[in-house]
């Protein structure tokens, strides 16, 4: 099996909501996407997820009051 059909069968499980995401990530249609750049928007979105699930970084979500503070050292 090749990359390009392994890519494929990864894109045709996926949820709706999934190919949504993948899809408004690509900037298009994910299904249409050489390798190497489908393997570039899945590696980006693995380390989005991770840095949320870090919760050093969840701590520093935009919006927080913490994270100015953290930015500005007066928390650790």
């Amino acid at each position: 099996m090749t990359e390009a059909e392994i890519f494929n069968n990864f894109y045709e499980g996926m949820t709706p909501e999934s190919k949504d995401l993948v899809n408004s990530s690509s900037g298009g249609d994910f299904s249409m996407l050489r390798v190497s750049e489908a393997k570039r928007i899945i590696s980006r979105l693995i380390d989005a997820k991770k840095a949320y699930d870090n919760p050093r970084t969840t701590m520093l979500h935009r919006g927080s009051v913490n994270a100015a503070k953290w930015r500005q050292g007066l928390i650790s």
